[in-house]
């Protein structure tokens, strides 16, 4: 079995080293982005829940499902959220509103609380007060579907992938025409070597462009040349005995 030469050992080597580089680096930058998308849609998700929750207050309290209806029919306009329920302190359901959407599903929940120091006063410093003097009097749930973020996810993963495949490709191009120029020299001087050992004294190697394969070069030549030397002086000796 023929082994591989320099030329193809060197492209092989260096291929699967960018890309392996190129993957590894890849995937870990596809994961941050993914985990911060995940991240930024579970907060946004969390933050209408918590929205929900505190406007509705006075609607629990009174158990007006006319008031919760319209305030949920606001956050519904969402196209990732399928379904919200608003239920009081014994878990009964005060209002429940759904449309299609295809999943998966994941569901956030909120507890509705009631307040001494009122209903109005912010959701950031309403949401600290937690623990004096509040108290749970329902429970808000939204269902969302995660089915947008994971389509847009698989995108970007493709995306990279395909991204991924060319660099290394053209990386792998690159380096097949730097790694010939590098190989080509000594391909000429085994090339040089099988004429020389045919009998062809007069043949002279020309000095690459790089300064090792150009030493090289000069190496040969002058052994070539002191070759010569040598041939052309026994055959005067010859000569001369005859």
């Amino acid at each position: 079995m023929k082994s591989l030469g320099i030329h193809l050992r060197l492209l092989l080597s260096v291929f699967v080293l960018i890309s392996a580089a190129t993957f590894t680096l890849g995937y870990v930058g596809i994961s941050i982005s993914r985990q911060l998308i995940q991240d930024r849609f579970e907060k946004r998700i969390s933050f209408l829940a918590k929205y929900l929750a505190l406007n509705a207050e006075l609607g629990v309290l009174i158990d007006n499902s006319g008031m919760l209806n319209k305030l949920a029919s606001n956050l519904m306009t969402e196209s990732d959220i399928a379904e919200i329920i608003i239920s009081n302190r014994d878990k009964r359901e005060i209002i429940a509103l759904s449309k299609d959407v295809p999943g998966p599903f994941s569901t956030v929940e909120e507890p509705v609380l009631v307040s001494e120091h009122g209903a109005h006063e912010g959701i950031f410093e309403r949401y600290s007060l937690r623990g004096r003097g509040e108290k749970i009097i329902g429970m808000v749930q939204i269902i969302y579907s995660t089915a947008h973020i994971e389509q847009m996810l698989a995108i970007m993963g493709k995306r990279f992938i395909w991204f991924s495949a060319g660099l290394a490709c053209l990386a792998g191009v690159i380096f097949y025409f730097l790694s010939r120029s590098m190989v080509r020299p000594v391909t000429q001087l085994a090339q040089a070597a099988r004429q020389v050992a045919r009998g062809d004294m007069e043949l002279r190697v020309q000095p690459g462009g790089l300064p090792e394969t150009r030493d090289l070069a000069v190496a040969f030549n002058s052994m070539l040349d002191s070759l010569k030397w040598n041939r052309d002086a026994l055959e005067d000796a010859y000569q001369e005995i005859i």
